[in-house]
Parts: C-alpha cells; structure tokens; sequence
C-alpha cells in the first residue's frame, strides 16, 4: 500500500525544503500514526512490505531518510535496509523494533549503516525529532560532498595553473634546446638536397656514357666522379637527420610528460624516469652555468600519479637552479629505506633563512620577487606528496645550500 498525504500546513517552509521520507511498517495503523504525526513537516510515503518498499524506492529517487519496522511478514527490516542501499546508497536509515536486542542492533547497524535504532512504542514528538536530525544530517552530509569536490576542483585548476606557470618559466630553455636539432636537420636536408641532385647527376652520367663497356670502366668512373663520397656524405647526413629528430623527439616527450593536464590516474611510477625528465626540462635552461649531478641507485616503481610528480620534481630542482646565482651544482640521489622510495635534491645556492623555514610550505609564502614566484608552487608540492602519503622535508644554510628530501611509500 502506498499513500501520499496532502499537506496541512507548511510550517513556514517551502515544499521544496520539505524531506522526502519513507515509512516501511506491516502493520497499517502503524503507518496511519506516522501519516498523521509526520506528514506536517515530510513528505511521507507510506509501504507495508519491503518488497513494497524497494518499489517506491525505486521510483521516488529523492527520498532522504527510511523508517522501517525489524519484524515484518517476508522480508525483515535489516534485510530491507540493506537492499534500499543499492537504490538510494546515500539515504538515512532508521530501524523501529518492539525487541532491545544488542545482536539485532549490531546486525542492523553493520549491514544497514542505521543512523538509529527506535524501540517501539514511541512517541511521535520523539520520533518527528529524530527524523528531522536525520534529515538535517543528510543535507549537511551532501552539502560536505559539494563542499569537498569544489575543492578538489579548485586544487586541480591552481595545480594546473601553477604548472602552466612553471612550463612558461622554461620555456626559454625548451625553445633553444629545439632550436639546435631543428636547425641541423635543416642543414642536412639542405646538405642531402645538394648530395642527392649530384648523384642523380652521376648515375645519369653512367647511363649516358657509351665508352663505359665492362665493370673495370665503370669502377674507375666511380673513382672519378668520386660517388663513394657522395654516398658516405649522404649517409653521414641521414645519421644527423635521425639523431636529431630523435633527440627533438626526446624534448618534446618530456615536454608532453610534463605540460598534459589529464595524468590524474594512478599507475606503476619509474622515479628515475621521473627524474631524468624533470632534469631535462629544467637542464634546457640552466646547463650553461649549472652542472647536474646524479646518484640513482636502483628503486622499486611506486604507486602514483605520474604528472602531479613530475610537476614536484621540476618545481624542486627549478627551485634549486633559481638559488644558484652564477656557477654552481645539483645533486639529486634516490634510495630505499623500510619501504620507502626518497629522492634529496641539494644544490648550493644561496640558501634559505631560518625564519622562512618553518613558512616554506605555507600557501602563499614565497621569498621570490611577484615576477619569478607565486607562492603556490612549495605548498601544492606538499599536497601532492601528502597525496601519496608521503613527506617532504627541508634543511638549509645561508651560503651553503638546500636540501629537499621527499619521502613516498612504494604501495599505497
């Protein structure tokens, strides 16, 4: 049986405002109790059964909170519970018995997720209360959900603009970095272009050449005309066109790596991979007065989001390159500890003071002029690793350097 009541009155709320709930009982002068006690502050729908029950379920999406008897013909009320989870998951549920028995009670509450457990008889102020706390419990719950997934969004959108950000500080050095196999592999072309025109030059000579009559003529023409030479030259120039379409491949792989915005799944890491992909961006720009150095001792993969930790590494060793006023060095070393995989990025620059320290990863804070920093880049790195349940640490000396130490769990 499914009743839907008209209203009384409105008690100052809209009926937009108005919960949704469902009262589930097998005995009708039960329900009625409920109709009539509830029906000024809900909107109630009424089932005798639980198969009843998964029906109007099933066609009123919006129900907030579930009222239902334990003791009823067919279906009991702990088994109703748990099958209303696969149709409204997110709905509040609340279990009415005649029996206080503690075994029932966990049992409702583990297989139901009750939000509370009424012993029959109540008092319909009582239960109009607890109802209402359900409800209200339930638009807080939702509103949390909104809450938190406009600040998911929102840390997406300012990592996304912060490694825009640190991309377009770089660029520069990509640019140069794809100037010079670009202009190679013009040159060679040109080279080839020329090289090619004179061996088709030459063979039409050979096939011109009425006094060329057996292979010892035709040896000494190629000696003449000298085409072994052409033919190495023409190899050599194919060589530096595919080392240096390689080598521009291999930038703008990392480039790629680096810059896409949909790398947010979960997959087996190389850190060393990561490494090396962060030291060739940042390396582009700063290998004429920077020397890289490397102790990558041999690590598991870890569980993790690939792009979110290229983008640590790049702000890290970019943060150390900036340090470094004229010459200096950067020493990144990766080893295992009690199942962590950590990575030191030391170089030495000019250091950081000791009252900046313990403010180093505070959004905002940056020691950098408005036009080198944001203030974003140290704090969204400490997310990303605390994403991973990792840490991050930092140690440093006026005049002598920095030291970060970052620190991920190989399994997650």
């Amino acid at each position: 049986m499914l009743k839907k009541l008209d209203l009384k009155h409105d008690n100052n709320n809209s009926r937009a405002e108005r919960a949704k709930i469902l009262c589930v009982d097998d005995e009708s002068a039960i329900l009625n109790v409920m109709e009539r006690g509830l029906s000024d502050d809900f909107d109630v729908l009424t089932a005798q059964s639980g198969k009843e029950g998964l029906e109007v379920l099933n066609a009123n999406p919006g129900i907030v909170v579930i009222l239902s008897d334990q003791k009823m013909g067919g279906m009991s009320g702990n088994d109703f519970l748990a099958e209303s989870q696969k149709v409204i998951p997110d709905a509040i549920r609340i279990i009415v018995s005649a029996y206080s028995d503690v075994e029932l009670l966990m049992e409702s509450i583990n297989r139901g997720h009750i939000y509370k457990f009424i012993l029959k008889p109540f008092e319909i102020e009582g239960l109009r209360i607890t109802i209402r706390r359900a409800a209200e419990h339930y638009h807080h719950k939702k509103a949390f959900e909104k809450a938190y997934r406009e600040l998911e969004m929102t840390q997406q959108r300012l990592i996304r603009s912060e490694k825009m950000s640190l991309l377009g500080k770089l660029m520069s050095g990509v640019a140069h970095e794809l100037g010079n196999p670009v202009a190679n592999i013009r040159h060679a072309a040109s080279l080839a272009d020329h090289e090619w025109a004179e061996l088709k030059e030459l063979f039409s000579n050979i096939l011109d050449a009425e006094s060329i009559t057996d292979i010892t003529d035709i040896k000494l023409f190629i000696q003449e005309k000298n085409i072994v030479q052409s033919v190495e030259d023409f190899e050599a120039i194919i060589h530096t066109i595919k080392n240096s379409s390689s080598f521009a491949s291999e930038i703008i792989k990392d480039l790629r790596g680096f810059s896409r915005l949909d790398d947010i799944q979960w997959a087996d890491v190389s850190l060393k991979d990561q490494i090396d992909r962060a030291i060739h961006l940042v390396q582009a720009k700063y290998k004429f007065n920077i020397e890289f150095h490397k102790e990558l001792k041999l690590i598991s993969p870890i569980k993790g989001l690939p792009g979110p930790l290229t983008q640590v590494l790049v702000n890290l060793i970019h943060n150390s390159a900036q340090s470094i006023e004229s010459n200096g060095g950067i020493w990144i070393k990766t080893w295992m500890d009690n199942g962590m995989a950590n990575i030191s990025i030391k170089d030495n620059g000019k250091g950081i003071p000791k009252g900046d320290l313990e403010k180093i990863f505070e959004l905002g804070f940056t020691t950098k002029s408005e036009d080198e920093g944001t203030g974003l880049g140290l704090a969204i790195c400490q997310g990303i690793i605390e994403k991973h349940n990792g840490k991050i640490a930092v140690q440093s000396e006026i005049g002598e350097g920095t030291e970060f130490i970052i620190s991920l769990p190989v399994e997650q």
